[in-house]
């Protein structure tokens, strides 16, 4: 028999590992599947009114361990806890998209000239895979996962093996709240298992967020078998700040969505300022003043607005 493959996670704001993580294999990721195909069935049976009511189930659910979940996402990543509020967007997103379930999905057109109506039924997929960064587990949760399952699918759903506590949590949520077991699977995995994951015939769809380049491989990979794919790539943000603006206000916005935010370490930050030249000495002060008030520190402190980069591989890299 293999023994299991685990993944020493590393806190970024100490360098010293806090948990040890078992990933998936193929063969985990396969049982996943089997266990997600039979939970799907269980789901699409229940009526709308019933998956409707154990999605809001699960936002109570989330909402009794924000505390809980912020202060994982924290010893996942050491994003400062003032921003580790990806747990309230995973709560707005479930409460959001179970208002979905129990809505009409699909449409009639009448045929020209004739008594006869064409119907147009929209039906799940089935297994869903979704794979998150490791710099946002929970919204991707929340974002992907939830839309997922109101709409009948069942997820297997794959963090990164560099941030897997807040996502664990999550799967074990859903069972407290009275998922059928199996219909959300959180499934941390190395490379094997994230390849087996997009070329299993039994996912039907793939959502993935990450960098372009494993993007290409996921593409490749889920043309086997014809499965669609959407992807969040990394973005290429800007602010722009005309000659009228207000300076400080722009400032503060421009330090905290960029450099700031997650420690800089998002697509949703603001890689380059582009700043009218009548003002651009001004604007640059401010913008240096408000990124030198944004105290540097322990991740628990909640006055601390930047904590460290996720890996000496990253530091590296920033360095050079």
């Amino acid at each position: 028999m293999t023994p299991p493959v685990t993944h020493d996670h590393i806190y970024p704001a100490t360098g010293r590992p806090n948990a040890t993580v078992t990933l998936a294999g193929a063969a985990e990721i396969h049982q996943a599947v089997a266990a997600a195909q039979e939970a799907q069935r269980e789901w699409i049976a229940l009526t709308v009114d019933r998956r409707r009511d154990l999605l809001i189930d699960l936002a109570d659910v989330v909402h009794q361990h924000l505390g809980e979940l912020a202060a994982l996402n924290v010893q996942d990543y050491a994003v400062p806890i003032s921003f580790a509020g990806n747990a309230i967007l995973l709560e707005r997103f479930l409460r959001h998209f179970a208002g979905y379930a129990d809505k009409p999905h699909g449409s009639s057109t009448p045929v020209s000239e004739s008594f006869d109506v064409n119907l147009i039924e929209r039906e799940p997929y089935g297994v869903v895979g979704v794979i998150a960064p490791w710099n946002g587990a929970l919204v991707v949760a929340g974002s992907c996962v939830a839309p997922a399952l109101a709409a009948g699918n069942a997820v297997v759903f794959k963090p990164s093996e560099l941030a897997p506590l807040a996502a664990l949590r999550f799967g074990e949520l859903c069972l407290e709240a009275g998922m059928p077991p199996g219909l959300v699977s959180v499934m941390p995995a190395a490379a094997a298992g994230g390849d087996a994951l997009v070329r299993h015939p039994g996912i039907r769809k793939i959502h993935f967020t990450g960098g372009e380049n494993t993007a290409r491989s996921v593409l490749q990979a889920a043309a086997v078998n014809l499965t669609p794919v959407v992807t969040e790539l990394g973005g290429k943000s800007a602010s722009i700040v005309f000659a009228d603006a207000d300076l400080d206000a722009a400032a503060q916005l421009a330090a905290h969505q960029g450099p700031v935010m997650q420690s800089g370490q998002s697509c949703a930050c603001a890689s380059r300022v582009l700043v009218h030249e009548s003002v651009y000495d001004n604007f640059v002060e401010k913008f240096l003043a408000a990124v030198g008030r944004a105290k540097v520190g322990d991740p628990l402190d909640p006055t601390v607005m930047f904590g460290p980069v996720i890996s000496q591989a990253a530091t590296d890299r920033i360095l050079d």
